[in-house]
Formats: C-alpha cells, sequence, structure tokens
C-alpha cells in the first residue's frame, strides 16, 4: 500500500463503524493519480484490502473478561 497517499484514507475509514467501510469504499476512485503507487493502482482496491485485513483481527479478537479491569 502507498503509505503517502492510501494510508491516510484507510486510516480515516477505519476510524468509523466496520458497517460504514464497504459505502465509504465504494466513494474510493478506482484508479489512482499518483505515478508512485505500486500494483494494482487502484485506491479503493488497496484500501479494501487493507480494511478487509482489519475486520479479520476485529472479528477474532478475543472479547474482554466481564468483570475485570
Amino acid at each position: 500500500m502507498s503509505v503517502s497517499h492510501c494510508m491516510g484514507r484507510a486510516l480515516k475509514i477505519a476510524r468509523l463503524p466496520v458497517g460504514q467501510w464497504p459505502d465509504e469504499v465504494a466513494k474510493l476512485p478506482e484508479d489512482c493519480a499518483h505515478a508512485d503507487c505500486s500494483a494494482p493502482r487502484s485506491c479503493r482496491k488497496r484500501i479494501g484490502a487493507y480494511l478487509a485485513i482489519q475486520r479479520g483481527i476485529l472479528r477474532d479478537r478475543p472479547a474482554p473478561a466481564r468483570g475485570r479491569r
């Protein structure tokens, strides 16, 4: 992922509720306008892939123990 171009957008979307992620990703451009991005040069695909990994991490994270602080 191109850290300088795509990561800021990915992190901004990741701060939203997970249910909003697909709609936000759909708003992203298909082609990246920056020549220094590596393949695939699609903001939508890159950020979608990053968020899919994050969604898996959130899903697999154990629930906090109740009654413990």
